[in-house]
């Protein structure tokens, strides 16, 4: 697996032979197991992988920035130009997750999460750094929808990123348990000595 091992320590012998040793293993296998283990077949679906792996017969390699958000559009765009995006979504919501959700990522679990508390239109949300295991980039865009479909109602929000508490029509920032400094963001950036800025590394 490229991905574990950067460093070359299977050269192309040992690849072989282990690709051999996959071979004779898959031959010799009992009949009682014969389901127990997804092989790769190029004519076959393996619901062992994604389907981001089948579609791509692989894995993504590691070490190329911004891959997997760019070849997630690609995959996108072919499977709109196909017409699959919706036998797709309903192959994936048709998918075990395992119990609590243990065959979910954590940013998985965490968007499903927040969905399921979206879905209730509470009053008054409150969320503690429910978006702590999402780059900034999926952290800024699930601010956004989730104001945008709570528009009208209190959202009380933990951030992790300081640079989000713009997105909020007031902030409060805590110390030790303690708030130490609140309003709103444009004033609290303006103020040379506010709490706020030495969080953003200005103070």
């Amino acid at each position: 697996i490229p991905a574990r091992h950067r460093l070359d320590l299977i050269d192309e012998t040992l690849r072989n032979r282990l690709i051999e040793a996959r071979r004779v293993f898959a031959a010799d296998l009992p009949g009682d197991l014969a389901g127990a283990v997804a092989f790769f077949d190029g004519a076959r679906y393996n619901a062992g992988a994604s389907i981001q792996e089948n579609i791509l017969f692989g894995k993504l390699v590691y070490g190329k920035p911004h891959a997997a958000r760019r070849m997630g559009a690609a995959i996108a765009e072919m499977l709109d130009s196909m017409g699959l995006r919706e036998t797709v979504m309903a192959v994936g919501l048709d998918s075990p997750i395992g119990a609590g959700g243990s065959r979910l990522s954590p940013a998985q679990r965490q968007k499903l999460a927040i969905a399921r508390v979206l879905l209730r239109r509470p009053q008054v949300l409150v969320i503690n750094e429910a978006d702590a295991a999402l780059d900034a980039r999926t952290q800024a865009l699930l601010v956004d929808n989730v104001l945008a479909s709570s528009r009208g109602r209190t959202v009380v929000w933990s951030l992790g990123a300081p640079e989000l508490a713009e997105k909020f029509d007031h902030v409060v920032v805590m110390e030790a348990g303690r708030v130490i400094e609140e309003g709103e963001f444009a004033a609290l950036r303006g103020k040379s000595d506010s709490a706020l800025n030495r969080l953003f590394g200005d103070g």
